[in-house]
């Protein structure tokens, strides 16, 4: 007979304490700009940080970026390479990205009505979106410092210009986005975020709700 399996308790908060407690003394400012100093390109600001961004994306991927968290349109949808040459002299510039490879089809929703922000059009995960906007400001920045070699990592990091950051996690499966959750969620990560149809931020444009800049702090990708 097997023995019986010893329910395994993680005490998160310890967790988060050991991940953060190096950067305690730091405050955001410096914490970006610790993040920055590992990033493997050195943002710039503006226009430039979104073409970097998109560098994670082959040039003739489709990619499906909104204007509005209510924009639902194919206007909203080209290949990188236009989105590249769109963005440098676009007024009104997207707001978010959905990080994943389009297949440039509308797909019918639960309600009947098509649209090009379905889980069905994107064929493949790219990253799992996470956001941890209960935690303070520092509180994030110095998680994403504690898990940088960790196994589902941050690949980018976006803030909302004001109190809150977005990561890019490699995880690129259902069973990966599950791990992360089972992490994460202790640390108050808002689950919504995790579907395949989920928007991001876009980097390098401004945020319509704060006015301020959405910007790139950290990037794990050599600029193609």
């Amino acid at each position: 007979m097997n023995a019986k399996r010893k329910e395994i308790v993680i005490d998160f908060e310890h967790v988060f304490d050991k991940l953060t407690k190096p950067y305690e003394d730091l405050d955001p400012s410096q914490l970006s700009a610790e993040l920055s100093k590992r990033s493997l390109y050195t943002p710039k600001g503006g226009i430039i940080d979104t073409v970097a961004l998109l560098s994670f994306f082959n040039i003739e991927d489709m990619l499906y970026l909104p204007e509005t968290k209510y924009s639902n349109g194919k206007e909203c949808l080209k290949p990188v390479g236009e989105w590249q040459q769109y963005l440098q002299t676009a007024i009104k510039k997207p707001q978010f990205i959905i990080p994943h490879p389009h297949n440039g089809k509308p797909a019918m929703t639960g309600t009947g009505n098509w649209s090009f922000r379905v889980a069905d059009c994107f064929p493949q995960r790219k990253f799992c979106i996470v956001e941890l906007s209960q935690v303070s400001l520092e509180g994030q920045l110095a998680v994403w410092l504690g898990l940088m070699d960790a196994r589902f990592k941050p690949m980018a990091i976006i803030s909302d210009g004001e109190d809150s950051v977005q990561a890019w996690l490699n995880a690129t499966s259902d069973r990966e986005v599950n791990q992360v959750i089972s992490c994460l969620e202790p640390l108050h990560y808002n689950t919504s975020y995790s579907f395949i149809s989920s928007m991001g931020r876009l980097a390098g444009v401004t945020n319509l709700e704060n006015g301020q800049e959405q910007k790139l702090i950290y990037l794990n990708s050599k600029i193609k």
